[in-house]
């Protein structure tokens, strides 16, 4: 029997589960985790909410256990944050039963600094995920993990992803990335984790060629990055950072091709996707975003490729990005021992 469709409601406002990002899911005091925080020079882009106090201007629009912040001239999420707990999961729900609607335009910021889903029409991108409906699939109930993975369907939480990247991406490459992390690092009784995520948004990134000219202002990002926060088998805190760029796939596949979408998706050497693991002071530096854990203590302090054993010889390096890895298998991400 399919499971029962949820569409987003529409109370942004006093809907009891859309309590956005949760920053107290690891823990407490040191453990707290708040959103990122946005450098003076970035704020000035970020898009506030309708009816917002000048001056005082809110930014976060919650979701059911994640929340977006909207660029406002990108019509792109500056960042988007999930917050992933297994207390329950429901592994076995089937997104093609849920997740038929239309994307949801959301009506707290105008719905002209939303790319909609016309735009998609007559070419190779999807409009992909940013916080990953599959990452959601939990809650206290079979209803309310569905109400959660069907809130990830709102425009702010997607961008141009092309078909072969897109589709490959949820065939397994960051699912499988997180999955490995999460099971081999964090405390079985306490499966949890605060994943940002977002495109890296360059003033040089392309316009899609022979666009309507309504989009003739879109333009599409070429790298996506991760950040990661977890407890590792020691209750200790840890985050790790990930970039991965499309920019290959585009130039293989095209942008204007009938084809649309890889067949089965194979982790190990991939060619046309490249996936790096960088410090997280690296993806710091590409979005103007500061990632803290309590106190404003630094989460570039917790990551594994700031210290000693980020420089074992065996390490992978990438010339382009200094002190990160290139990941050819789930071996090579560089984890707390």
């Amino acid at each position: 029997m399919p499971f029962t469709k949820h569409k987003p409601g529409t109370d942004y406002v006093n809907d009891p589960m859309r309590q956005g990002y949760l920053s107290g899911l690891l823990g407490e005091d040191d453990l707290r985790i708040p959103l990122p925080v946005m450098t003076a020079s970035l704020k000035k882009f970020a898009l506030p909410l309708i009816g917002s106090t000048p001056g005082a201007a809110a930014y976060e629009l919650k979701y059911v256990n994640h929340s977006v912040v909207m660029h406002a001239s990108r019509g792109l999420a500056i960042f988007s944050a999930a917050s992933l707990s297994g207390s329950p999961r429901y592994k076995d729900l089937m997104r093609k039963n849920y997740c038929n609607d239309p994307w949801t335009p959301d009506p707290r910021i105008p719905e002209d600094k939303q790319i909609p889903q016309d735009y998609y029409a007559g070419n190779n991108f999807d409009l992909g995920h940013l916080s990953r409906c599959e990452d959601l699939e939990y809650g206290p109930s079979r209803e309310n993990a569905i109400r959660s993975a069907v809130d990830t369907f709102h425009l702010t939480n997607s961008t141009p992803q092309h078909s072969h990247f897109n589709r490959s991406n949820l065939a397994g490459i960051w699912g499988r990335i997180e999955e490995h992390i999460l099971e081999k690092s964090v405390i079985a009784d306490r499966f949890a984790a605060q994943v940002f995520n977002g495109p890296v948004l360059d003033d040089h990134d392309p316009i899609l060629a022979g666009v309507d000219e309504k989009f003739a202002h879109v333009r599409y990002p070429l790298q996506y990055w991760k950040v990661l926060v977890a407890i590792d088998s020691g209750g200790k805190l840890y985050a790790t950072a990930f970039l991965l760029s499309q920019a290959a796939v585009i130039s293989q596949h095209g942008l204007r091709s009938p084809t649309r979408g890889p067949g089965p998706f194979h982790f190990e050497g991939i060619s046309d996707i490249k996936l790096i693991q960088v410090p997280v002071a690296r993806i710091e530096q590409l979005t103007r975003l500061r990632f803290y854990a309590a106190t404003r203590r630094p989460l570039s302090r917790f990551d594994p490729l700031a210290t000693p054993a980020a420089a074992l010889p065996s390490r992978r390096g990438a010339a382009d990005v200094p002190g990160s890895r290139i990941i050819q298998s789930l071996d090579d991400i560089l984890l707390p021992h």
